[in-house]
């Protein structure tokens, strides 16, 4: 015997139990259809939020014309003031943007990346870490060095790994003298990966590297099972 739930209001049976189309989105969720009404349309911020999640869970979701209706959220939203301002919706659709990794939106990430709030400013870094584009590298490194939230500097210390140049190099270079632990590492990580090697943790240790004078590749790896490099 198929015992059949009740599910969402509009998908009821007159006996109570569900129509074959509210079992559908019962087992399923909510169509694209109906998930796009309620990313673009819904006057709940909330709704919206999950419905945005749920689209760009999905590869057609982190296309056009979804990614159009993302950054119109962000722009919209960014502009509220005080208690009119949802910072979730805002960080739900740049995350989407970012998912989507079209550069085409890096304006409307690198706005998000100045929010007053610095969920949304993490969010963007984070999202600036799969959107490659050189208009990015002046915003990573100013928020890599200033930005109030050590999450943020961190996340755009990651961020840069996708410009190999000499301003990112000096960047990460002085960020190896943060304060914060989380800010020095991902700074150090991210100097390995660009130069190929590890000049130490310092900033003195870097103090003078060139890019145009070391080989393009990457670090090489000590092999774990070789005794003589577990002390070094």
């Amino acid at each position: 015997m198929i015992v059949i739930l009740s599910g969402p209001g509009g998908c009821k049976a007159p006996n109570g139990g569900l129509t074959p189309r509210g079992l559908l989105k019962f087992s399923f969720g909510p169509s694209p259809r109906e998930l796009a009404e309620q990313a673009f349309e819904s006057p709940d911020p909330d709704v919206q939020r999950e419905a945005i999640t749920r689209l760009c869970a999905h590869s057609w979701g982190r296309a056009e014309p979804y990614l159009k209706g993302y950054a119109a959220i962000v722009t919209a939203e960014i502009r509220k003031q005080g208690d009119q301002r949802h910072p979730t919706l805002i960080c739900a659709a740049v995350r989407a943007l970012g998912r989507g990794g079209d550069a085409t939106y890096l304006p409307h990430v690198l706005v998000a990346l100045k929010d007053v709030s610095a969920e949304v400013r993490w969010d963007a870094a984070a999202a600036l870490d799969n959107m490659i584009g050189e208009k990015a590298v002046v915003a990573l490194r100013s928020s890599a060095l200033s930005d109030t939230s050590v999450d943020v500097r961190s996340a755009c210390c990651r961020a840069l790994r996708h410009y190999r140049r000499q301003d990112v190099i000096n960047t990460l270079i002085r960020c190896l003298g943060d304060d914060e632990f989380a800010v020095r590492y991902q700074a150090h990580a991210t100097l390995r990966e660009l130069a190929g090697r590890d000049f130490g943790p310092d900033g003195a240790d870097w103090a003078g590297v060139r890019l145009d004078k070391l080989p393009v590749g990457t670090e090489k790896k000590k092999a774990w099972w070789n005794p003589i490099n577990w002390f070094r």
